[in-house]
């Protein structure tokens, strides 16, 4: 199990979630730490909020 830090996704949510599913087909019990800002600029800030 890997630890990823993930920092300042200013609301793009669907990038986030490409990067993450990325990640996840090779380490499926992948721990990621986000910093920074989760909202932000970003057209899905709101989206963000709800993970």
């Amino acid at each position: 199990m890997g630890h990823y830090v993930v920092g300042d996704i200013h609301g793009c949510f669907d990038e986030w979630i490409t990067l993450k599913n990325n990640i996840e087909k090779i380490d499926e019990e992948a721990c990621f730490i986000l910093l920074g800002d989760i909202i932000d600029r970003g057209n899905k800030s709101f989206a963000n909020l709800k993970l």
